[in-house]
């Protein structure tokens, strides 16, 4: 049981190694969407035109 828990601790380490690389060098590939600032409307505003 010890072999398997040090395995998956290697691997989770690797893993989370991999992604940090990921995220530093190319943050493009890890999906996270931003939200961009949008003008402030009133209450009744479309959001169409808000965009427009």
């Amino acid at each position: 049981m010890k072999r398997y828990w040090l395995i998956l601790a290697q691997a989770v380490t690797i893993g989370l190694g991999l992604y940090l690389v990921v995220l530093a060098v190319r943050p493009d590939w890890v999906g996270r969407h931003s939200v961009l600032p949008q003008q402030a409307g009133g209450p009744g505003t479309p959001a169409a035109v808000l965009q427009g």
